[in-house]
């Protein structure tokens, strides 16, 4: 499994702890994990901060208005330079910009 979208769901933090315990027991390649407008509050992104997830390269949190700021960071910084960590529709647009310059440049 590389892609897993479970936008519109309404999983909740309990949904999102309960979809994240078989990448606990396993080697995974997942790159792409979408979960927007899913009611997630800050107890389901510690579920996503205790999860391994060694080759996720982009992370879909839009419109999951009660995370806080400080467990945005810790997202944004558990999964670093490699992951795209998104919490609303503008950072799709600023990484979409940042991309299209990077391909002008280089």
């Amino acid at each position: 499994l590389r892609r897993l979208h479970l936008s519109l769901n309404e999983l909740g933090d309990d949904g999102v702890a309960a979809i994240l315990v078989p990448f606990a027991a396993s080697r995974n390649e997942l790159v792409d994990l979408a979960l927007e407008q899913n009611e997630i509050e800050n107890e389901g992104v510690q579920a996503l901060l205790k999860a391994r997830l060694p080759a996720l390269r982009e992370l879909n949190l839009s419109d999951n208005d009660e995370i806080d700021e400080d467990k945005r960071e810790q997202l944004k910084t558990k999964f670093g330079r490699e992951c795209r960590v998104r919490f609303d529709e503008d950072d799709a647009v600023d990484d979409l910009a940042a991309r299209m310059g990077a391909a002008r440049i280089g």
